[in-house]
């Protein structure tokens, strides 16, 4: 039986702490393959991502370039509409058929609101839904059908990143050599000049 890892999120941008969660799961949860899914219209977000989708993607790719048991999946930014968690899982099942175990990885800090996800009850049926310990987040109060594992991650944030780029501040430790490259190239998350 194939056991697979899917990692969603916004990604904006991917970060350590994504990395070191995808290969604490992929260790003690005995995955195949851990797979990155960046989130096309985040369902729970009032907020955009600061970054394009295409960017999000490009930046996921190429933080896990090199790692054989990551991948990085299009599936919910070719799609059109929210991304839904439960779609999500749907199609993996579909494309890698009955023998499969399928976790999705969730941080302890969508513990608070994942029992308001769309047809979370459904989802629990057909996954293996997974809260990983996270910095600062405690792992109480887990909703029924929902598997907590805790990992050594650092202690990173997409928005303390996006604010330490604004600030000029050194971002080696927080994020992966091709990323940091990429979102110098790109220019992305820097102060918009006044009007």
């Amino acid at each position: 039986m194939m056991r697979i890892g899917i990692l969603g999120g916004t990604f904006d941008p991917v970060h350590n702490g994504h990395l070191a969660l995808a290969r604490g799961a992929l260790n003690l949860l005995k995955l195949d393959r851990v797979h990155f899914v960046p989130c096309g219209t985040p369902p729970h977000r009032t907020r955009v991502p600061e970054a394009p989708a295409e960017d999000r993607y490009e930046m996921v790719r190429r933080a896990v370039q090199g790692e054989a048991a990551f991948e990085t999946s299009r599936l919910e930014l070719d799609r059109p509409g929210r991304s839904y968690s439960i779609d999500t899982v749907r199609i993996f099942r579909d494309r890698f058929g009955r023998d499969l175990e399928l976790f999705f990885l969730v941080g302890a800090d969508c513990l608070a609101d994942l029992d308001s996800w769309h047809r979370f009850s459904e989802l629990v049926k057909l996954c293996r839904l997974t809260a990983v310990s996270r910095p600062g987040y405690c792992l109480a109060r887990i909703p029924e059908g929902v598997l907590s594992i805790v990992l050594a991650t650092p202690d990173i944030s997409s928005s303390a990143v996006r604010q330490k780029i604004q600030r000029g501040e050194d971002l080696r430790p927080f994020l992966p050599d091709p990323v940091l490259a990429y979102i110098q190239s790109r220019r992305l998350y820097r102060k918009k000049p006044s009007p």
